[in-house]
């Protein structure tokens, strides 16, 4: 999987275009036995171009036919895996310094790349670093890859305590060499900034990589969906949480957020952030959806959302219905409470009347009292009466039961 990725990363095309360059400089006998093990090269024969560069490559001198010859035999051996041999070619053939500055650099990568592969952070870090040290002429650059895959050597070498905060200058230096850089340079560009918390850095970087990925793949890709919660993160971890909210807010707007965790996540922090009627709304969609499973917790969640935003009526509708199914009749309990401090008695008589059907007997007589309070105050006193007088043959409530029956005869010797 690693040279899978390093080769991806690299791409190199280099020997054709170094043989098409050189024409001038290499003999008729160079020139043409060249170009036969490229034509074999292409024609997969690989085992026959190292056996047809074998006798060249010992006889040659030192100059840029040996070079050439050298890389061809170089990824011969690579295609075949032999991964010790094309390093050897290829460590010859850059030894001799016979290419110009920019593809004596190229070579640098190629050799890299194996060493990449084989594990050889050290042997890569040497190399490129030295090929990049070069001079060039002021109009032109190294390739922005070779500043890659030396901040690949320095990330991957788990030995060096430096490697993440190493690597994120090379990486800075490649995306802004490059006018259109894979996405893979900024996700490896994050994860260092990550690792040394520049959060800040890494939440610029994960914003253009959202950029980045809404334009090149479909919204509902994974590495996309993962952008948004890994910014979601980095804006917690800075205590940004009003722009933690807004980036989940529009995630879940553009149908990222399908997993139970996030739209719960989401709705707390709409709570937390003083806006629990969205909660609500976001977690009673997730039900109607089946996005979010419904349970006693999951009701008792809209439940508290909606009394934090003053929907008393609503919460207490919630609660009576997550008593009658699950059988708990303390959220009945809790919802009686709120009814009456919002002075909802119509509410009221209901949720007292389910109460004293189905609750333990203090439960059963509180609701008593609380129904004859509410009918009273609804200037129902016969049924008032009931309730007072079916709370006095209880213990819990004898004294308060007598105590309102007095308060209602004097109510009616008035009258």
């Amino acid at each position: 999987m690693k040279r899978l990725f390093i080769g991806a990363l690299v791409c190199l095309s280099v020997c054709s275009s170094f043989v098409f360059a050189a024409q001038p400089t290499l003999s008729e006998r160079q020139y043409r036995v060249i170009e036969s093990l490229q034509s074999d090269l292409a024609d997969e024969q690989f085992k026959q171009v190292i056996q047809d560069s074998t006798e060249a490559s010992e006889a040659w001198d030192d100059g840029l036919g040996l070079v050439l010859l050298l890389q061809i035999r170089g990824q011969a051996f690579q295609l075949l895996e032999d991964d010790e041999a094309a390093i050897k070619a290829l460590a010859r053939a850059y030894s001799l310094q016979q290419l110009n500055s920019t593809r004596q650099t190229q070579l640098a990568m190629q050799l890299g790349q194996l060493y990449l592969s084989t594990d050889q952070w050290s042997q890569t870090r040497e190399l490129l670093s030295s090929a990049l040290e070069q001079p060039l002429p002021p109009d032109e650059n190294h390739p922005a890859t070779a500043y890659v895959m030396l901040a690949l050597a320095w990330q991957l070498d788990e030995k060096q305590t430096m490697r993440w905060s190493e690597s994120i200058p090379l990486l800075e230096k490649a995306l802004l060499l490059s006018a259109d850089a894979p996405e893979s340079w900024l996700t490896l560009l994050a994860s260092a900034q990550y690792q040394v918390k520049d959060y800040a850095g890494a939440e610029l970087t994960l914003k253009a990589l959202i950029d980045r990925s809404s334009e090149t793949t479909i919204t509902q890709s994974v590495s996309h969906k993962n952008y948004w919660l890994q910014l979601a993160s980095i804006q917690q971890l800075q205590g940004k949480t009003k722009a933690q909210l807004a980036t989940l807010e529009l995630a879940d707007k553009l149908g990222i957020l399908d997993s139970k965790d996030e739209v719960l996540l989401l709705s707390q922090l709409q709570i937390m952030e003083g806006i629990p009627e969205r909660a609500a709304r976001r977690l009673r969609k997730g039900l109607k959806s089946e996005q979010l499973e419904n349970s006693v917790e999951k009701q008792r969640r809209i439940a508290i959302a909606l009394q934090q935003s003053r929907d008393y009526q609503g919460a207490s509708d919630v609660l009576l219905e997550t008593a009658k199914s699950s059988g708990d009749v303390s959220y009945a309990v809790t919802a009686l409470q709120l009814l009456l401090a919002d002075g909802r008695c119509e509410s009221a008589l209901g949720v007292s009347d389910w109460l004293i059907v189905n609750a333990s007997n203090k439960d059963s007589a509180n609701a008593m009292i609380s129904a004859g309070q509410c009918a009273l105050e609804l200037k129902q006193m016969d049924r008032a009466r009931v309730y007072f007088q079916r709370a006095l043959k209880l213990p819990q409530t004898t004294n308060a039961a007598r105590q309102w029956l007095d308060y209602l005869q004097v109510l009616t010797e008035l009258e």
